[in-house]
């Protein structure tokens, strides 16, 4: 029975969370107004857009074909090595705090798309420089930025069978903030013609062979990506940022087929 005092435990305004209490804090003094709301809207739209169905027989799995993403080519891709060693680029790297870095729109654009597309590409004999399960590839990548600050943000995929990167479209520059969640430094970034990687996932394969298992790889896979992207970048002296806080539904729609957009990177070349 429900009383009068009860509280909904699944309304994210109604959970015991310190982020909570700080933005209830700031919005009684006026320092942020529409907080509680953002991060409603926030919970509302983080769930997967994509229903895959379960695993069948595994070894049809590598009968299936992978996504591909139709579209014009674009710019050529510059894989970015990474000089420096491994142990040394692990202990400088850090997610940026982009709210005073200052973002030079084209370049950030091309060290995107070379930071994407080296996390990837295929190397002698079709290896690439993650571990994949059962070596399905399930990840594609999206670079979005612009040569210019004001100007519509290019939608990029990033073909790493063909090594390729093709067009796959355009987003509003006044739109792509609202894609995100409320973090002004990620948000001024993004404005001031900042690039962001996209890396998402079909794990139609990878589920056919594995069950549910295949998206805990598939998500694994995601992390080392992450991870091999930000020693490169940090080889290279951009400002990176991962960030997982978006409108599931609103990136999905951007992109072409049945990929899950799993994770972000902001890259600013300053």
């Amino acid at each position: 029975m429900e009383t009068a005092d009860s509280t909904d435990s699944t309304d994210p305004t109604n959970a015991s969370d310190p982020t909570q209490d700080l933005i209830v804090a700031l919005e009684h003094i006026g320092a942020v107004t529409g907080g509680r709301d953002s991060w409603r809207r926030f919970h509302a739209a983080s769930s997967s857009p994509v229903r895959l169905p379960a695993g069948h027989d595994p070894f049809l799995a590598y009968d299936m074909p992978r996504m591909t993403v139709t579209g014009a080519p674009a710019l050529e891709p510059k894989p970015v090595e990474d000089p420096a060693r491994i142990d040394e680029l692990a202990s400088r790297r850090r997610s940026a705090d982009l709210g005073s870095v200052v973002p030079r729109p084209a370049a950030s654009l091309e060290a995107a798309i070379g930071l994407a597309y080296g996390a990837y590409r295929p190397q002698t004999g079709g290896h690439r420089a993650v571990a994949s399960g059962g070596a399905l590839y399930p990840l594609h990548f999206w670079v979005i930025g612009a040569d210019d600050a004001g100007a519509p943000r290019r939608i990029l995929a990033v073909d790493h069978d063909r090594a390729a990167v093709l067009e796959a479209g355009t987003v509003d520059a006044g739109e792509l903030p609202r894609l995100f969640g409320p973090e002004p430094g990620v948000l001024r970034a993004l404005d001031q013609g900042a690039a962001a990687v996209l890396i998402a996932a079909d794990p139609t394969r990878t589920v056919h062979k594995y069950g549910d298992r295949g998206w805990r790889f598939a998500l694994m896979e995601c992390g080392a990506a992450m991870h091999h992207i930000s020693l490169a970048a940090t080889a290279l002296g951009l400002a990176v940022r991962p960030i997982g806080g978006f409108d599931d539904r609103a990136v999905q729609a951007l992109l072409s087929g049945p990929a899950v957009p799993l994770l972000f990177l902001v890259v600013v070349a300053p």
